[in-house]
């Protein structure tokens, strides 16, 4: 797949028990691609995704994968606190269920 435009890294709405907003979601992902979002980014650089539990972060990928519902591409980073955390299944269903791309990152010191 080739990458162009504008990915935005998409925030993480949350309602007011802390648990990602569903509707809001899928209303700012409407908007975004209304503006000419070529695809998304999601629970990277905004900071929030690791503040969520594993099942917060693998809801807000199946929310935003469906909403787009393969029109443009998605990139839901996995990631965790710790390497512990982020090697678990999330990743792997990221990946298989719900067809996606993935990334996962870990600094390396050379």
């Amino acid at each position: 797949m080739k990458f162009e435009g504008i990915m935005p890294a998409l925030i993480t709405p949350l309602d007011e028990n802390g648990k990602v907003n569903e509707k809001a979601t899928r209303e700012l992902v409407e908007y975004q691609l209304g503006q000419g979002a070529y695809g998304f980014y999601i629970l990277g650089s905004t900071g929030e995704g690791l503040l969520l539990t594993e099942e917060e972060r693998m809801k807000m990928c199946e929310i935003v994968v469906s909403q787009v519902n393969k029109r443009k591409p998605v990139i839901c980073h996995i990631a965790a606190m710790n390497f512990e955390e982020a090697n678990t299944d999330t990743y792997n269903k990221a990946v298989t269920e719900i067809k996606n791309y993935a990334s996962l990152y870990s600094q390396i010191d050379f």
